[in-house]
């Protein structure tokens, strides 16, 4: 059986001592279309479970970096295929462009941006890869809800860690604020909610191949919502193919279209124009770049992806047997498989505002015998 669910403990947060991952994210180990595949279904199944979806409802999918944009960018997925009217945003942390703050308590990193215009959107769809406390989730519903108008809220996540108190809190302070709020996660136990291979089959598509026959004209057109923001074109130097990336303006569903999938062979390295297409590659995503790794894996089975993540976790040597850190704040956990397959090539891929943290992590793991390609030029 597939492992798809990891529990954790974090380092140095006495206020959240217990963590969570999934495969799909890449955090631990390399992840692969057949994680991305996997993870699919079980927000499938959530919407399965969920009810009143219309065809015509206007939908916001929200994922908050890092652990929120593997999830929301699978759950877009999954909508487009189901005809669902939908659009997706990811926050940000980088302070260097403008939009709604927003705070996530008891985070490493708790600040963020969401670049959100007033459009007129019928739901929200918050997408996690797990809730705590519900806090995040609820203070962030409030505010999107009061600046948008908007009283229809779904939350979906693969954990629920809250208590019967915290689960009867979250539901009071809801309704008090007169927001219908459904939550739609897997059941507690979700070592049983793990897929086999044979089931992602039954339940899903090839995710591979573009989604271009399968969209419908929308409301909202790509260039315009890009340029209503307004922002300085110096800022978005920091960030490859900005006009296509939810966390600086809202997409809708043809986003994920054969341009973004292909790439420009301009911008890519020699190295990784000149590797043999049928080699199984490595791609070390750094922080929020983790989106544009996704898009690789999804159009190419011989891709997978590993974070160089945010996220702080203790060594366990259960799930964890080693990391290293970058710059004291980003992490590459179980870097020790990476030296196990030499003859598959590893790139580093990053947004050029992050170069500081690739250069760091081409030393220190050449140091220790993995020898790192850049993607891009």
């Amino acid at each position: 059986m597939l492992k798809d669910f990891y529990h954790l403990k974090r380092e140095n947060n006495p206020h959240r001592e217990d963590a969570f991952t999934l495969s799909c994210l890449g955090k631990l180990y390399p992840a692969s279309d057949k994680d991305l595949s996997r993870c699919r279904a079980y927000l499938s199944d959530l919407i399965d479970d969920s009810f009143n979806i219309g065809d015509k409802d206007e939908i916001l999918i929200i994922g908050l970096t890092e652990s929120g944009i593997i999830p929301a960018l699978l759950m877009q997925i999954e909508a487009v295929e189901r005809n669902i009217n939908s659009n997706i945003l990811y926050s940000t942390r980088r302070r260097s462009v403008a939009g709604i703050p927003f705070k996530e308590s008891h985070s490493h990193g708790p600040d963020h941006i969401l670049h959100l215009p007033l459009l007129p959107f019928r739901e929200i769809w918050i997408v996690e890869d797990e809730i705590t406390s519900g806090n995040t989730a609820y203070n962030l519903m409030v505010k999107l809800c009061e600046y948008l108008n908007i009283r229809r809220v779904r939350i979906f996540a693969f954990a629920d860690f809250r208590d019967e108190k915290q689960k009867s809190d979250f539901a009071i302070k809801t309704k008090k604020n007169n927001i219908n709020c459904t939550i739609h996660t897997l059941n507690h136990n979700i070592y049983k909610n793990q897929k086999s291979e044979k089931e992602i089959l039954k339940t899903t598509k090839t995710i591979s191949k573009p989604l271009n026959n399968r969209l419908k004209s929308r409301a909202i057109d790509l260039d315009n919502s890009y340029n209503s923001y307004k922002i300085d074109i110096k800022p978005l130097d920091g960030w490859y193919f900005p006009k296509k990336r939810p966390a600086l303006s809202i997409k809708s569903d043809n986003f994920l279209d054969a341009e973004l999938l292909r790439f420009d062979p301009d911008i890519l390295s020699d190295e990784w124009k000149c590797c043999d297409p049928d080699v199984k590659k490595t791609i070390l995503a750094v922080g929020e770049a983790v989106d544009l790794a996704a898009y690789f894996a999804l159009s190419n089975k011989n891709v997978q992806f590993q974070q160089i993540s945010l996220s702080p976790w203790r060594v366990d040597n259960s799930s964890i047997f080693s990391k290293i850190s970058f710059l004291d704040r980003y992490y590459l956990y179980n870097y020790e498989n990476l030296i196990k397959e030499p003859l598959n090539p590893i790139f580093i891929l990053c947004d050029p505002i992050d170069k500081n943290i690739e250069h760091e992590a081409v030393t220190k793991l050449k140091g220790c015998g993995i020898d790192l390609k850049p993607l891009f030029k």
